[in-house]
């Protein structure tokens, strides 16, 4: 899924979240963690592997769900269009309960070819009908606290303060850069300078983790639209640090001694 592929939703009331559509429901005889196995094989077997970039995240939702149970996981990937997917994931008597909400709007968007594919991989899935819109509320992405020290491991470079400094700050500033691009945009480079400026202040009294999420939400409030867009930008980061690390082009701080 390309970030900027498409221009994001309109501005939504629920502040923080994105209302997602209809979803298309399934059941599987396999476990939860069987079935999450089963689509990490699927999805990447659409597109060569980018290193740093697990093919699905976790991703944080707002369940409205008739009887209550909510589901056990959650994840976000894109299918074999590219597209953004949200697929939840539901323990229930003989197996799995599987939701796949893509974006827009109206049941005909469910005709998902991942679905066909998926059962070549489990031959108990089955179709059991749809899930209503507004099922899923979808937030913003958490960027895991260890993203620099994991981005440092396998670039190979060692765990010194410097090291996982410079990589905070380079994560830091490539969300900003994405957020400018979007907010310019959408409104104009003013605007988009002015965000910038309010997201530093603010990060500037936080240590580096929460600084890098700080940026994320900070994106989300300014219209909850773009959040299925950013919904692996954490990783993204990762993956151009190590293609960059790749050719000796990251590391300013301590380098690779």
């Amino acid at each position: 899924m390309g970030l900027f592929s498409r221009k994001p939703e309109a501005r939504q009331p629920t502040a923080g979240y994105s209302r997602l559509g209809s979803g298309r429901r399934l059941s599987s005889s396999r476990s939860v963690p069987d079935c999450l196995e089963v689509l990490t094989a699927v999805v990447s077997s659409y597109r060569p592997e980018r290193q740093g970039m697990p093919p699905l995240r976790p991703a944080t939702c707002v369940w409205r769900v008739p009887n209550g149970s909510e589901p056990t996981a959650a994840v976000s990937c894109e299918d074999d269009r590219q597209d953004f997917l949200l697929a939840s994931f539901t323990k229930a008597p003989g197996g799995t309960e599987i939701g796949l909400f893509p974006l827009g709007s109206g049941d005909q968007r469910l005709v998902l070819p991942i679905v066909g594919h998926w059962k070549q991989h489990d031959s108990s899935l089955s179709s059991i009908g749809t899930y209503p819109a507004l099922t899923a509320l979808l937030g913003v992405p958490t960027a895991p606290e260890d993203l620099a020290q994991s981005t440092l491991s396998m670039a190979g470079l060692p765990l010194t303060w410097e090291n996982i400094n410079e990589a905070n700050e380079k994560i830091f500033e490539m969300i900003l850069i994405k957020s400018w691009e979007f907010i310019e945009s959408q409104e104009s480079s003013t605007v988009a300078t002015r965000h910038l400026e309010a997201v530093k202040r603010t990060a500037e009294r936080l240590p580096p983790p929460a600084a890098i999420q700080s940026a994320l939400d900070a994106l989300a409030a300014w219209n909850s639209g773009v959040i299925p867009y950013i919904q692996d930008l954490p990783w993204r980061c990762r993956a151009i640090l190590l293609e960059a690390a790749e050719v000796g082009g990251w590391p300013t701080a301590s380098g690779r001694s």
